[in-house]
């Protein structure tokens, strides 16, 4: 994962199983939302639902990540993921 932040605008890409998705979202109240979506290949990964905080250098919250295959005959699957002490680097 990498962000960046400019005001309350944040911008960047998440990489999850092999998606990279460039995602957007902003920070209110301390609480960062972010969304986007990737089409690979075969399906499109999607982020949703992503609540997050930070404390000093360390983000903790949650979101959830959907793969939707382009043929309906292959379904769809989410994943509700949590994210603990995510260090921030330089």
């Amino acid at each position: 994962m990498t962000l960046s932040q400019s005001g309350t605008e944040v911008q960047g890409t998440v990489e999850f199983a092999t998606f990279v998705v460039p995602a957007t979202g902003t920070v209110s109240g301390g609480t960062l939302t972010l969304s986007g979506q990737s089409h690979q290949q075969t399906a499109t990964g999607r982020i949703t639902s992503w609540s997050t905080t930070r404390s000093g250098n360390t983000m903790n919250g949650s979101f959830s990540f959907s793969i939707v295959a382009d043929n309906p005959a292959f379904g769809s699957s989410t994943v509700a993921v949590a994210l603990q002490n995510v260090t921030k680097t330089s």
